[in-house]
């Protein structure tokens, strides 16, 4: 799955464009709006659960629990360090929506 298949599940919920800040594919590649632009910016409201759309950074992880790789294991616990760094109040929330 590629972050356009990730594109396409968002449209198909009617959301245009992606709705995280974050896309983490298979191979651990980590993509945001510099690498990805249908990607939200982290200034812009997310669209992945009306309950923290306005403060919270969405993240996606393509596949399901039980079939994440290694390589995105490792690329989402680095990405929850920079951004503990970044916003040092940050409280990870984990959620699945596809």
């Amino acid at each position: 799955m590629t972050a356009w298949d990730v594109e396409c599940l968002y449209r198909d919920l009617g959301v245009n464009g992606i709705g995280a800040h974050y896309v983490i594919l298979r191979d651990g590649d980590v993509l945001n709006k510099n690498t990805y632009k249908a990607i939200r910016a982290r200034d812009e409201v997310g669209n992945v659960d009306p309950r923290y759309n306005t403060n919270s950074i969405f993240v996606v992880l393509v596949g399901s629990d039980e079939q994440y790789t290694e390589a995105q294991r490792a690329a989402l616990n680095g990405l929850i360090g920079y951004l503990e760094e970044q916003y040092p109040l940050i409280e990870p929330l984990f959620h699945t929506i596809v």
